[in-house]
């Protein structure tokens, strides 16, 4: 016999805030790039969480994106700051799966765990009264290569440090 049970949480407030600065999540097909501001959006510190996701069950892959997900949620409550991340939508490109013939590109974009990433990141913040706020993804990557690559190890970091500035209202535009 199986017996699901369903319990509703009580909400708290979120006891984390971008006033103090912020941590950018920006989210690839096998890792989370991070980036932490400070109040004035400038960058204190960055990292790159590794998903190791292929070949795994659906059961590993959750509890592999658990663990890179508590990772950012514990440094966001630590330093009483919250988590921005970016919003991805892909129904479009999987629409044109069809239409693509690349079957390496079909798998990695099928398997792409954003969903799964997302929804996981709001529990998890929830529980520890961390607020996550989502900002659109637009060039994010791009400026992240252009403007401050060189201030970081990776393109993602970099790309996660855009995320948070974004999320912290800071304006950027691409270089001419």
């Amino acid at each position: 016999i199986k017996v699901n049970a369903t319990v509703r949480e009580k909400a708290l407030p979120a006891t984390t805030s971008a006033k103090y600065g912020c941590f950018g999540v920006d989210i690839n097909p096998d890792n989370l790039g991070v980036a932490e501001t400070n109040a004035q959006g400038q960058l204190i510190d960055y990292w790159t969480i590794p998903l190791p996701l292929e070949g795994k069950s659906t059961h590993q892959r959750e509890n592999v994106i658990s663990l890179a997900i508590a990772q950012v949620v514990e440094a966001a409550r630590n330093r009483n700051k919250s988590i921005i991340m970016e919003h991805l939508d892909f129904k479009a490109k999987k629409r044109a799966l069809h239409k693509n013939h690349d079957a390496n590109y079909a798998r990695m974009l099928s398997a792409f765990a954003y969903n799964t990433i997302g929804q996981m990141m709001k529990r998890k913040a929830f529980r520890w009264c961390v607020a996550v706020e989502f900002v659109s993804a637009a060039y994010t990557s791009r400026l992240g290569q252009l403007k401050y690559a060189h201030k970081t190890d990776t393109t993602h970091e970099a790309a996660a440090y855009v995320i948070a500035r974004r999320g912290q209202n800071f304006r950027e535009k691409l270089p001419c």
